[in-house]
């Protein structure tokens, strides 16, 4: 799924869009990379069937999680220390079925982390918004080129 040149709104679902994402979704560049390799690395799984979020995909699906069914609902919050508050995230992507990836607002309401669901729970992809386009090769190339995709810890 890729976006047309949407312009965000600056809030879905109460929760500020990081500056960064909002301009990347209106420039249409917030969308999977081509390059399948780069978005496996930085996830550090496989991307069976990507999908990148406009705002009414990342309301929708945002949603659709806070709406789960009972039996759902433990499997998208998960368990601390690999949990979510299902109204502090936006989903703004996946890598398939049952493979979303969000900003995390706990910390950070001006620079939500980016989580994604693995089998062990929510696990932490990136810092801010920033650096998952960065690792992921998304908008303007930085001075001094891309980072790794997948830095050393």
């Amino acid at each position: 799924m890729t976006n047309t040149g949407q312009h965000p709104p600056e809030l879905v679902l109460g929760l500020r869009l990081p500056p960064a994402l909002g301009a990347a979704i209106a420039a249409d560049e917030w969308r999977a990379p081509a390059d399948r390799d780069v978005l496996e690395a930085v996830f550090a799984d496989e991307a069976a069937l990507p999908y990148f979020y406009g705002p009414a995909d990342i309301e929708r699906e945002t949603l659709s999680i806070r709406d789960t069914t009972p039996d759902y609902y433990e499997f998208f919050v998960g368990k601390p220390p690999y949990d979510i508050d299902l109204h502090q995230c936006l989903v703004i992507g996946g890598l398939g079925p049952d493979q979303p990836f969000a900003l995390d607002y706990r910390r950070a309401t001006t620079a939500p982390r980016v989580l994604y669901l693995r089998e062990v729970g929510w696990t932490e992809v990136a810092t801010d918004i920033e650096t998952l386009m960065a690792r992921l090769r998304i908008g303007p190339i930085p001075a001094g080129g891309w980072p790794a995709a997948n830095p050393p810890p």
